[in-house]
C-alpha cells in the first residue's frame, strides 16, 4: 500500500492509505487532484551542546591544565591577543566547532575524535 496525498480546490489536503475507489473519488470536490508525496527532510541534530564560560574554562584547568592565560599567550603580542582576550572574557557560551575551540584541540595535541568525546563528557560532568 503507497500513500497518496490529495489536494481539493479550496486548498485542503488529506492522505489515503490505499488507492480510493471510483465511487469515493466521485463524491470529492470538482478539480480534486492528486499531490506528489514529498519527503520531510529531519534535521541532524548534534550531541554537541553549547557550554557556558565557567564549566568551559573549568573543565579546561582540570582536564587540560590549561588557563585563558595560556591561550592569550599562545597569541602573538598586538591586535590578534586583543581580540583573543576580548574574544574569551565576552563569550557567553562555546561550541564544540567553534574554530577558537578547535584552536585550543590543536594547540593541546588533541585529535578531533577525541576532543568530541571530551565535549560530551564535559557536557555531562561540568555545570
Amino acid at each position: 500500500m503507497a500513500e497518496q496525498r490529495w489536494r481539493d480546490p479550496a486548498g485542503n489536503e488529506w492522505v489515503t492509505i490505499e488507492t480510493p475507489s471510483a465511487a469515493l473519488k466521485s463524491a470529492w470536490p470538482v478539480g480534486t487532484v492528486e499531490v506528489p508525496m514529498v519527503a520531510v527532510p529531519v534535521p541532524e541534530v548534534s550531541p554537541f551542546i553549547p557550554i557556558e564560560p565557567a564549566p568551559f574554562w573549568l573543565a579546561a584547568l582540570d582536564l587540560l591544565q590549561m588557563t585563558q592565560e595560556d591561550v592569550l599567550n599562545a597569541v602573538p603580542e598586538g591586535p590578534e591577543r586583543e581580540s583573543a582576550r576580548i574574544n574569551i572574557q565576552n563569550r557567553k557560551t562555546y561550541v564544540r566547532h567553534d574554530p577558537m575551540v578547535d584552536g585550543l584541540a590543536v594547540m593541546k595535541g588533541i585529535p578531533p575524535e577525541q576532543m568530541d568525546s571530551l565535549w560530551l563528557f564535559v557536557q555531562a560532568n561540568y555545570h
